[in-house]
């Protein structure tokens, strides 16, 4: 049964038919999927319809089921924070899988996002575009998502930075040049792609002094 949140406007369901929230078409737009503002997202968390242990992201209206992660995808997400962090100094904060307000219909929760200040500015908000000085995805059975969907997201949003923590051609790609690109659905594209392979570093852009040797954001080749 699909009823209408007052305090939102949006269709919801009832909780013990959760995964009709991400399939919820609405006649008078041709079929196509209902498109959740981040107001919207934000109440079925707080309406039960989403629980806490359901991890999910919220990309281009669309309410998406994080994948599991193996043991090499948790290794790099414990070991890159720190060396990321290195590479930036003190006046940046390094957030692990934590929501950024990236548009009005969208919040995701990218791996790694470096932004500037301090964990005490986001106490009241999420992290906007603005803020945001690289986001980093770890990809491995996302890899196509990550190079795809999440990169026209970025874009769009203007984020400058964006890497790709590559570990099954055990690289890393960086993105930069948001560009529109009308021809091209979703219209949205980085006009730079650049591979480092193992034995090259990396540089942040807002941070030219800096290096990241690749090997060291990769777990080591007999783990694999």
């Amino acid at each position: 049964m699909t009823i209408t949140d007052g305090a939102t406007g949006c269709p919801v369901v009832s909780k013990g038919n959760y995964m009709a929230v991400k399939s919820i078409t609405t006649p008078g737009q041709g079929g196509q999927p209902f498109r959740w503002t981040r107001e919207a997202y934000h109440r079925l968390h707080e309406m039960g319809f989403i629980g806490p242990e359901e991890r999910t992201e919220l990309i281009a209206g669309e309410i998406i089921t994080r994948m599991g992660q193996n043991p090499l995808h948790s290794f790099c997400l414990m070991i890159s924070p720190d060396i990321i962090r290195h590479a930036f100094g003190e006046e940046v904060s390094v957030r692990a899988q934590l929501p950024i307000a990236l548009s009005e219909n969208g919040e995701p929760e990218p791996d790694i996002c470096v932004v500037r200040g301090r964990p005490q500015d986001f106490i009241r908000r999420q992290p906007t575009p603005d803020d945001v000085l690289l986001i980093v995805e770890v990809s491995d059975t996302t890899l196509s998502f990550d190079r795809n969907r999440k990169s026209s997201i970025y874009a769009e949003a203007g984020i400058a930075d964006y890497w790709i923590i590559n570990l099954i051609d055990r690289q890393v790609e960086v993105r930069r040049n948001p560009v529109a690109v009308p021809d091209l659905s979703p219209g949205f594209a980085y006009g730079n792609v650049q591979v480092f392979r193992e034995g090259e570093t990396v540089t942040p852009l807002t941070q030219p002094d800096s290096r990241i040797a690749v090997t060291d954001l990769l777990p080591p080749p007999e783990a694999e």
